[in-house]
């Protein structure tokens, strides 16, 4: 029975512990980023009433994180560039929080997050991708502020308003997907949104934030209880 009480409140001690470090975002700074070889293009778009033509976008294919691969790799600024099969320095997170972009924020950031993983696997087509990435685009700046142009491919609308009409409702954790900010010595280069299988990205945790600690409390009581009864047993 002694031993069975230890072990219960050794577990409780872990799950708390599991629990809470699973809750805490995470921040990677002088990563490695190696841009892949192609994307798609020919959005044309209006951001702050100026008209932007065949503008590229959408996923980076083969792009290489910290050593690993990215799935999906799409653009949330349009105003930087960002070159193809380049190697630059980065900062990533999973809070889809940036300093400099304001506009950027946990309510739209939850929309994204839901885009990219429950939509990019299906958007294969240069055309799905470019819809998808005018589609973010939107969330990261807002209806107000950026338009998809009817002059831009048919198949690239019908492919954002497809995506648009699923989001409706959904959304996902910042902290399911991947947050990078590319720069190339001191000038910034256009920030990501991605996903990849070799990334430990952990959803917050259910159970709200006193708890774990109050599982703590009680595996820490319930394992000194258990230890000043073996110490009198013994003696």
């Amino acid at each position: 029975m002694k031993v069975y009480k230890l072990i219960l409140a050794i577990s409780m001690m872990l799950f708390s512990f599991v629990s809470f470090s699973a809750s805490i975002p995470f921040d990677v700074y002088g990563a490695e980023l190696t841009t892949g070889n192609k994307y798609a293009g020919g959005i044309n778009l209006v951001l702050d009433g100026k008209t932007m033509k065949r503008v590229g976008g959408g996923n980076i294919l083969n792009s290489v994180l910290d050593g690993k691969s990215l799935a999906y790799a799409y653009c949330i600024d349009i105003l930087h560039s960002i070159g193809l099969r380049r190697t630059y320095s980065a900062n990533y997170n999973n809070k889809a929080d940036f300093s400099d972009r304001p506009e950027l924020t946990e309510k739209n950031g939850g929309k994204i997050a839901w885009l990219i993983l429950n939509i990019a696997e299906t958007a294969v087509k240069k055309y799905q991708q470019a819809g998808l990435q005018a589609l973010i685009w939107e969330q990261v700046y807002g209806a107000s502020r950026f338009t998809l142009k009817a002059s831009t491919n048919d198949r690239i609308e019908t492919a954002y308003q497809q995506y648009s009409a699923a989001l409706v409702g959904n959304t996902a954790s910042v902290n399911s997907v991947l947050w990078i900010d590319p720069y190339h010595r001191s000038t910034a280069k256009q920030d990501l949104v991605a996903w990849g299988d070799g990334f430990n990205l952990e959803e917050p945790a259910s159970v709200p934030a006193p708890a774990p600690i109050l599982l703590l409390i009680l595996g820490l009581l319930g394992l000194t209880i258990v230890s000043r009864k073996t110490v009198r047993v013994n003696v």
